[in-house]
Order: structure tokens, then C-alpha cells, then sequence
């Protein structure tokens, strides 16, 4: 199962923690698994990987997780493959600074040093990566509040604002844009994305045919295309689509796709360029890995992340009148304001 924010992580239901914190409430994962996770990024995650920098990383955590035995584990360190000059791979950068400092430490201390280095390796990755145990499973939205779906009519406008895109809001709003309407206001200012089908169901409304987004990660089944059917809704309505610094991932690919097409005028500030593919990896039956696994482009060919979406008309996205203001932009009652060409960049979101 693919996500693009973080999963509800079902699998890890069935069975009960074991041995997962110390008597001081820290987290303990075996080195066993800390190499499985090692072992997952080096098989999944798409971008290049810096050996000497994580071997660095884990190198300083290990020496301050050896608390009072620096010179013992420094030691231990320089008759490492690096120190002795031999080819480092991303299991031997984890797995022996991770020995070195369990084994000045005492026997007890091995699972939260491997955790502690688990966390280190991680955050030496791009985009957000995560460890989860069963007890922390994250809750998506709160499916109470129609999925986050608002709407609003504005006159012959209908408005669709939601703070991001759990299953089912793309069918909740298409029976709604199915209506009569002279414009729709699509507010992705604020939002962070959902699931994967999710996001393509979403932009595939709006479109008749056409590529809405491709994949490419480190595997070949990650090499994925999504096209546009031909079940298009409110055909010929003009269609804007609000943005701003903070709308991030799925909501960047909704965006991009409608853009890229012609078929819709995105209004607002640069979007964070922060769309990534993660991967639920289960590692046990306690505990997964929410992973980076593919680069996401958009129809033109271009890279999202690191770029994001630039809009057509860059308008305050903060701005109290911004929705009639977009709305009178597409309906060609308004020009977009040569004053907003270069809207705030919105980083305080």
C-alpha cells in the first residue's frame, strides 16, 4: 500500500509489543532489525546515498551513546572497514559503529542504542521517514468531518476547501461538481495530500485524458504512469485551483496535473515542493518502516519535489478576498493583478 502521507499501519494490529522500551520508556529495536531497515532503504529508497556522511552520523551518535567509554569505542572504531581504508556499503556504515557502541555499553542497552542509530540513519535521508511501533499508529483525518470535505457556493461559483485528501473525498466531491456551476474554486492552500489512488481520482475528475502523474523509484515496479479517463466532471467549467506555501505533496500533484493540462489556473504562492512516494515496510509483526520509495513527476516531465508548483497568477494566498478575487481572475471578469506577479513565497505557513 502506497502513501503519500503517513499510513494507518494495519498490519501491525495482530500481535502484542514485545521488549519495544526499556524501563525508562525509551524505544529498543533489535540490531537485527536495525540492518533490515538498513537493508530496505539500501533496496528502496530513490535517492543517491552519501556512505562516508551516514557512516559520520552514526560514527558521532554511536560515540555519544558509549556515555563515559568514548575511548574504548573509538578504538573499536578505527578497525573499522573505513578507518582502514576498505569499500564502505551502507550495511557495514550502520551495522559497525552500531557494534562498536554496544559493545562498550552493557548488554541490556543494545536496543536503544540500535534504535537510537535507526533514528540517525533515517534522518540522514531525504524527505520524512519514519519507525513506527503497533501503539503509535497515526490516525490520517478525522473522517467525522465529511473527510475534511467544505463546501460553499459563491453565487454560480462552488467553492471545495479541504486540509488534505482521505479516501472517499474525491467521490464526495464529485457528486457535488457534477452540478451546475459557472467555476469552481479547488482550496489546496494548507494541503498536505493523501493516499496515492486518492490523489490520481482527485486531478482524473477534472480531466478527460491525458498522463496525470508518473513514478520512478530505485525498482521497476515502482516505475508507475497514471492516465486520465474519460469520466470527466463540470467539462468546460472554468476551474481554479488555489495554492500557497504549505500545500505539499498529493496536493502538489493535483495541482501540477490540472496545470500542466490546460484545465486549470492555479492562484496563489509557490507550493513547498515536497512530493515524494512513501511505503509502509513492515519489519515484524510489531513495527514498520514508513519509507521514501519513488520520485514523482508531473505531465510535462519535471521533478515536483525540490521544485514544487509555481502559479500561473501569484497572488497573496492570505489575501481576505482571495476566492472572489481567483474567481473573477478565471471568469475573465478580472485580470490577474500585475502587483501580485511576485506573491510572498508564504513561508511562515
Amino acid at each position: 500500500m502506497r502513501w503519500l502521507i503517513v499510513p494507518v499501519l494495519l498490519v501491525l494490529i495482530a500481535a502484542p509489543l514485545s521488549a519495544q522500551e526499556d524501563e525508562a520508556g525509551a524505544r529498543e529495536i533489535s540490531v537485527g532489525t536495525l540492518m533490515v531497515i538498513a537493508s530496505r532503504v539500501r533496496e528502496e529508497y530513490p535517492f543517491p546515498l552519501d556512505l562516508p556522511a551516514i557512516n559520520d552520523a552514526l560514527v558521532v551518535r554511536g560515540r555519544e551513546m558509549s556515555e563515559g567509554r568514548q575511548e574504548e569505542f573509538d578504538r573499536c572504531i578505527a578497525g573499522t572497514d573505513r578507518a582502514r581504508g576498505r569499500e564502505l556499503s551502507l550495511m557495514t556504515a550502520v551495522n559497525q559503529p552500531t557494534m562498536c557502541a554496544a559493545g562498550v555499553r552493557p548488554e541490556a542497552e543494545e536496543g536503544r542504542i540500535a534504535f537510537a542509530m535507526a533514528e540517525e540513519l533515517l534522518g540522514q535521508l531525504e524527505g520524512e521517514n519514519s519507525l513506527y511501533f503497533q501503539d503509535e499508529v497515526p490516525e490520517l483525518w478525522d473522517s467525522a468531518d465529511q473527510q475534511g470535505l467544505r463546501i460553499e457556493r459563491r453565487g454560480g461559483v462552488l467553492v471545495a476547501g479541504f486540509s488534505a485528501m482521505p479516501s472517499g473525498v474525491a467521490e464526495n466531491l464529485r457528486a457535488v461538481a457534477a452540478g451546475t456551476a459557472e467555476a469552481i474554486v479547488l482550496d489546496l492552500r494548507g494541503n498536505e495530500g493523501g493516499t496515492l489512488d486518492d490523489i490520481v481520482a482527485m486531478a482524473d475528475m477534472f480531466l478527460g485524458e491525458g498522463q496525470i502523474l508518473r513514478s520512478e523509484g530505485r525498482r521497476s515496479r515502482d516505475l508507475l504512469v497514471y492516465e486520465a479517463d474519460e469520466q470527466q466532471v463540470a467539462q468546460g467549467v472554468p476551474l481554479v485551483v488555489l495554492v500557497d506555501g504549505a500545500t505539499a505533496s498529493g496536493a502538489e500533484m493535483v495541482a501540477a496535473a490540472l496545470q500542466d493540462h490546460g484545465r486549470a489556473m492555479v492562484i496563489g504562492s509557490p507550493t513547498t515542493g515536497s512530493a515524494l512516494i512513501r511505503t509502509m515496510l513492515p519489519l515484524d509483526r510489531q513495527s514498520a518502516l514508513v519509507l521514501v520509495t519513488s520520485l514523482v513527476y508531473r505531465p510535462s516531465g519535471e521533478l515536483i519535489h525540490g521544485h514544487g508548483v509555481d502559479p500561473d497568477c501569484k497572488i497573496d494566498p492570505v489575501a481576505k478576498d482571495i476566492i472572489d478575487t481567483a474567481a473573477a481572475i478565471v471568469l475573465g471578469l478580472n485580470p490577474c493583478p500585475a502587483s501580485a506577479d511576485r506573491a510572498p513565497d508564504d513561508a511562515e505557513h
